[in-house]
């Protein structure tokens, strides 16, 4: 809706804020990282150092999503 109804250029995801906080990698964001490399809508992962808990700061997990997903604007 966000896109094709309202005309947004991207979407920003920030993993480690959820209920529950999850990584990047998580495949529960498979669905979503499909639909926006199929859009080639480009995608703004937040996984800087102000989420709550700091394990969730690591860039290895954006990585994994970049290698999944290789046409996906990150």
């Amino acid at each position: 809706r966000a896109i094709l109804r309202l005309g947004l250029k991207g979407i920003d995801v920030e993993p480690g804020f959820g209920n529950p906080a999850r990584h990047a990698d998580d495949p529960a964001f498979f669905p979503l990282y499909e639909l926006l490399q199929a859009l080639d809508v480009p995608l703004y992962l937040m996984s800087g150092p102000t989420t709550p808990d700091p394990r969730y700061n690591d860039p290895a997990p954006v990585a994994n999503v970049a290698r999944a997903f290789p046409r996906l604007k990150i």
